[in-house]
């Protein structure tokens, strides 16, 4: 039988048994039945004109919804735990740290005494760079330097921070610090730039290094010869090897 309005009760094409019987649908006491379903289907609704742009899937949260969270954690969700960093005490949420951070959630949900403990501390870590992390961590956002912060200073703040994102699986910040150092790359940081790239896994901070060195091939010589580099070239001798290999290739 066949429903002519899905809204509707009344059936059309009724078949009757004695009819179904004899007809050659039936095979071993056995026949195959095939469903047709009309879906009605609000098209003005659903369809986008070629002009029209879909919205977005997931708009990113502007500076009104971080500093709404920001008052909503510390104003109206006590704090849970303390953190030790070199003589200095932040207090933080194990909740919301151990949905940013892998590391956090290991520390904070696992078999280990800190899933518990009111205070941990954490060691080989300037409060600053503590602090800055802690920050990014709540709102997405890395705060700006301190004043007293300049110049090389900045820079070296940047590595420390990279090294904190890197320790704390924070891929976002560690990519972010990666761009910062990436645009101060020159022949008296190149060195230990790069041995910061390898040293933490940071791809696109040691293509940089390799970009800023294949553009001074006629300096490369002394360049590799500088202090830097001859530890890279005891600690890494790979990645010399990819060095070389990228900035003065073989000829055919």
């Amino acid at each position: 039988m066949i429903y002519d309005d899905p809204s509707s009760d009344a059936t059309t094409g009724l078949i009757s048994r004695t009819i179904l019987e004899r007809s050659g649908y039936l095979s071993n006491d056995a026949f195959s039945v095939r469903c047709e379903f009309r879906v009605p289907v609000n098209v003005a609704e659903t369809v986008l004109l070629p002009t029209e742009e879909p919205p977005p899937s997931s708009p990113t949260p502007n500076h009104e919804h971080a500093e709404a969270l920001i008052r909503f954690i510390t104003n109206d969700v006590p704090t849970d735990v303390t953190l030790e960093v070199g003589g200095e005490t932040f207090w933080a949420h194990r909740r919301f740290l151990a949905a940013q951070s892998s590391v956090f959630a290991a520390l904070f949900t696992g078999p280990m005494r800190e899933n518990t403990a009111p205070s941990v501390r954490i060691d080989d870590m300037e409060p600053l760079v503590f602090k800055a992390m802690l920050d990014f961590i709540y709102t997405g956002n890395l705060p700006p330097p301190p004043e007293d912060l300049e110049g090389d200073n900045q820079i070296a703040m940047t590595q420390h921070l990279l090294v904190a994102a890197d320790r704390y699986d924070l891929q976002r910040l560690k990519s972010i610090c990666a761009e910062k150092l990436s645009a101060h790359i020159d022949m008296s940081t190149v060195a230990t730039t790069l041995d910061l790239a390898q040293r933490h896994r940071c791809h696109e901070l040691k293509d940089a290094c390799f970009d800023f060195l294949a553009q001074t091939k006629g300096n490369l010589k002394a360049i590799l010869k500088s202090d830097g580099f001859e530890q890279l070239i005891t600690d890494y001798p790979l990645v010399i090897v990819e060095l070389l290999a990228r900035v003065a290739p073989l000829p055919h």
